[in-house]
């Protein structure tokens, strides 16, 4: 992953959608420098948060990671972006427990 690609695209959607790094901080819940350090490419956000930032953005995961999803990862994406917040606070806890379920197995 490109960690600097994804920070211009960051930047670039939080100025299209009109906010400051401080307004789009507060509404994640997170320090305004953190908002900087993404933008600057020198961390990666948490799941968790990058679906916030979508949600606020109005954008996708694909579109800030420049991702070509299949048609599978688009539909399961698709049906992500509609989940409510905790509702993909949800469905991680039941990924989590997927994914070691079928760990088990191998």
């Amino acid at each position: 992953m490109d960690l600097k690609r994804f920070g211009q695209k960051l930047k670039g959607k939080r100025k299209q959608s009109g906010y400051s790094c401080q307004e789009l901080a507060d509404l994640c819940h997170v320090n305004d420098g953190y908002i900087r350090q993404l933008e600057a490419g020198h961390k990666c956000p948490s799941m968790q948060l990058i679906f916030s930032i979508c949600d606020i953005l109005k954008t996708s995961p694909n579109y800030l990671f420049e991702y070509e999803a299949e048609s599978v990862d688009k539909e399961i994406l698709n049906r992500i972006n509609k989940l409510l917040p905790n509702q993909k606070n949800e469905l991680l806890y039941m990924l989590d427990a997927y994914v070691k379920y079928h760990q088990a197995d191998e």
